[in-house]
C-alpha cells in the first residue's frame, strides 16, 4: 500500500505527538518513523498502515497519497 510521508507527518503533529512518543506506541523505533515521514518508505503492508493509522485516530485513507 503506497503512503504518504508528509500527511503522516502532519497527523502526528496534529495528534501533538513527537517521533519518540508514536514510535512507542506504534511498536516502531524513531528511525522507522523518521524514513517514513521523510519519504524514504515509500509503501508499507496494511497492517502496519492500520498500526500507524490508529496511533495517529485517523483512517489509512487519510495517510494515502
Amino acid at each position: 500500500m503506497k503512503i504518504n510521508g508528509e500527511k503522516i507527518k502532519k497527523a502526528r503533529e496534529d495528534a501533538g505527538l513527537s517521533v519518540t512518543e508514536l514510535a512507542a506506541i506504534a511498536g516502531f523505533t524513531d528511525n522507522n518513523i523518521r524514513y517514513i515521514e521523510a519519504g524514504r518508505v515509500k509503501t508499507m503492508n496494511q497492517h502496519i498502515a492500520k498500526v500507524v493509522a490508529k496511533a495517529l485516530h485517523v483512517k489509512i485513507e487519510d495517510l494515502l497519497p
